[in-house]
């Protein structure tokens, strides 16, 4: 096997057109799995047999990229879904360690949770209160500007009101929350608040590295649409 041997065929999403396959090497795994480690989103010593579900379509390079090829290199253990309409009971059945998530899978977790919470005014309220404290905090945290005050203010939120709210959507055991391809609205992106991190650190890693110092193209890029005619516009599984 060689760096430049196809690794898979992966299939864009269709929003401008029919999907089509695009060629991806081995090199281009390693390189990106790499990159996602060096950004802080895979294994490191504390992440080795994490617990992971597996729920998006196989032909999304994301779900591939982050639950199988970093599953092997982070000896994750993968629960795969059949349907996404699983995934709420799944995530409380094995409480995930890592999760990957698209914008809108997020924003259904919160709008499910304030659903609920507004069923009682005082606890929406009191919840509301909360993540506008919080939400400062943490991304002062993200930025390293975090005092120990805010900080001290954080893990008392976390452990009076999101703990317990985390539990109750399986996400207790969540060390790290990835998502990308989509903006995010506000009170979605701090559903777990102080896990969040976003796969667009990785791409500023990826941008950094992008060509070496003879100004050739790294090798996260694709290696190319296929140009066999089974595969083109191959319809997504």
């Amino acid at each position: 096997m060689h760096a430049s041997d196809l690794a898979t065929v992966i299939y864009t999403s269709g929003t401008t057109g029919p999907p089509k396959g695009v060629m991806i090497t081995q090199r281009n795994l390693a390189y990106t799995v790499a990159m996602m480690k060096r950004a802080g989103l895979d294994v490191d010593p504390d992440f080795i047999g994490s617990r992971i579900v597996s729920y998006l379509p196989m032909a999304h390079i994301a779900e591939r990229l982050t639950t199988h090829y970093s599953g092997i290199a982070g000896r994750y253990e993968v629960t795969c879904l059949a349907e996404v309409g699983e995934l709420a009971a799944t995530l409380r059945a094995v409480r995930p360690n890592v999760m990957l998530g698209v914008p809108r899978v997020w924003e259904k977790l919160h709008a499910g949770l304030v659903a609920a919470l507004s069923a009682d005014p005082a606890k929406y309220e009191q919840f509301e209160k909360g993540m506008a404290a919080a939400m400062p905090i943490v991304l002062a945290k993200a930025l390293g500007r975090a005092t120990d005050a805010e900080l001290a203010t954080l893990a008392f939120l976390d452990e009076a009101g999101f703990a317990p709210l985390r539990a109750v959507l399986g996400l207790d055991a969540l060390r790290i929350a990835v998502t990308s391809a989509g903006a995010h609205r506000a009170g979605a992106r701090h559903v777990v608040p102080g896990t969040w991190c976003s796969a667009e650190r990785a791409v500023r890693h990826v941008r950094d590295e992008r060509s070496d110092d003879l100004g050739r193209r790294a090798p996260q890029a694709g290696h190319g649409r296929t140009r066999d005619p089974r595969l083109r516009g191959a319809p997504r599984p």
